[in-house]
Parts: C-alpha cells; structure tokens; sequence
C-alpha cells in the first residue's frame, strides 16, 4: 500500500469493522484494508490527500509504548476496556489474540488499529 492515497474509511462499529480505502495511481488499482473484530481504532492528520507510507503489524509491547500517556488518561473511562493494570491489559489482547496494526504516512492520515485479524485485498 506504499505510495496509496487514502480515498475514504468506513468504522462499523456494529459489525467491529474498519475499511480503509485506497488507490494507487502509478498501478490505477484499488487496494483495501479490512480490520475484522476491531477493539478500537485511532485516526490522526486527516487531510484531503493522505498517502500512507506503510501498514505494519506491530506488537503488544509497542502499542503500550506508543499510547502510554493516552492510556493513562483514558483508564478511568474503560477505554480501551476496563482493566486494573497495564499487565492485565496487555494480557487480554494478547490472550484474545488482538494485532497492533500501525499505519505510517508519508503525508496525512497516520494511526492505529486494535483489530483480531486484518486483509489487504486488489481491486480492479
């Protein structure tokens, strides 16, 4: 998905689903992501031209580096579930098998998403 821009995402919070919508203009193809049994999500510098530099699954360690001070924060408010600890956290996504998929940009639109399983699929 290197060097894609980011046409549209859609969050089905019923369903637990996130669809990241791309198009690669070099290749004129459609790619999409599918984040399936997704736990949350966050978004960040979304702008009209996002280009994503890379999409990487990263691990449970990284993702309590990367968002310690907004867990901290959030904790009180059971996000991203209520736990007591930051071990007890770390566990239930381990445990329940969540994967850290990290979008990097090269422009714009950069975040994560807890999700059980992702698909990165071609479209003609």
């Amino acid at each position: 998905m290197h060097d894609n821009l980011v046409t549209g995402y859609e969050v089905d919070i019923e369903n637990r689903t996130i669809k990241l919508n791309t198009y690669n203009k070099k290749e004129n193809t459609r790619v999409s992501l599918l984040a399936i049994d997704v736990l949350t999500h966050s978004f960040e510098n979304i702008l009209l031209n996002n280009i994503i530099l890379s999409i990487e699954e990263c691990s449970m360690q990284i993702f309590l580096e990367d968002n310690s001070k907004v867990l901290l924060c959030k904790k009180d408010y059971c996000w991203p579930i209520d736990y007591e600890s930051t071990d007890e956290l770390e566990n239930f996504l381990i445990d329940n098998e969540y994967k850290y998929i990290k979008i990097y940009s090269s422009y714009g639109l950069t975040g994560w998403i807890l999700a059980k399983k992702h698909i990165i699929s071609n479209h003609h």
